[in-house]
């Protein structure tokens, strides 16, 4: 297992067992839910999409700050370094960013908007998480980059699913406040 599938686990497994505490028994099709597991479910829903939503965050922060300077685009070309090490960690973080939002379980149903644009933040950031590699294949093998903007087209992507996922966490405190 590499370093990117660890760190990836280990902030995916969290996420995973919430879920799986949640589920509680299996009642036959006609049961219904009551009020108290539908406050159960939502409460769980709410707390771990704070969670993705900070984890996310970092992530995309740390990201930035990696491509901010010379000495950490210097760090990433080298595989081995602390700069790589951390990038990879952040790459986690998004790769596996709809699969976070997934593990939470059914949305319910007071969350759908947030949930729905949580999902789309994940497509964005997914995919600028792929565009990232691109770019630091690109350093690893000699490339150059734009000094005013390292991340080229990634950067556009991550700022773009940054402004989705703010969008999912206000669906999130609208739901909470109606």
């Amino acid at each position: 297992m590499n370093a990117r599938h660890a760190t990836a686990l280990a902030l995916f497994l969290p996420v995973l067992a919430l879920g799986a505490a949640s589920c509680g028994g299996s009642g036959g099709p006609g049961t219904k839910t009551s009020a108290a597991q539908e406050r159960a479910a939502e409460r769980h829903w709410r707390t771990g999409l704070i969670h993705w939503h900070r984890s996310t965050q970092n992530a995309l922060d740390g990201i930035s700050i990696l491509f901010a300077t010379q000495a950490s685009l210097d760090g990433i070309r080298k595989t081995d370094s602390a700069s790589s090490s951390s990038l990879r960690g952040f790459e986690g973080t998004l790769i596996h960013c709809s699969r976070m939002i997934r593990a939470l379980g059914p949305v319910p149903p007071v969350f759908a908007a947030a949930g729905r644009y949580a999902l789309k933040a994940c497509r964005t950031l997914e995919d600028g998480e792929h565009a990232v590699e691109g770019v630091v294949g690109n350093l690893r093998h000699g490339g150059g980059y734009d000094t005013l903007n390292p991340l080229s087209d990634a950067g556009d992507l991550l700022s773009t699913g940054q402004s989705e996922l703010t969008t999912a966490m206000h669906a999130l405190s609208a739901a909470i406040t109606t």
